[in-house]
């Protein structure tokens, strides 16, 4: 299991063991739909569907540009 918090690209580093995810699904909003964006592979979608923080999603720019990630909302 892996919680949002200060340890959370630690605890999916560990928890992917190398691997990617193929879509990023988030609830949270904020910083931490780009930390989960970081470990997605290349043209992958990511997806908000809420705002439990109340705070628009931060993707960096260069996972959009060059990784060709694609955001998503969904509500």
């Amino acid at each position: 299991m892996v919680l949002s918090g200060d340890n959370l690209e630690a605890s999916l580093r560990n928890a992917l063991k190398g691997e990617q995810f193929s879509l990023v699904l988030d609830t949270v909003g904020g910083t931490t739909i780009g930390d989960l964006a970081k470990f997605a592979r290349n043209n992958a979608p990511v997806v908000g569907y809420s705002s439990e923080n109340r705070q628009a999603p931060v993707i960096s720019p260069a996972d959009l540009f060059y990784r060709r990630l694609s955001y998503h909302g969904f509500g």
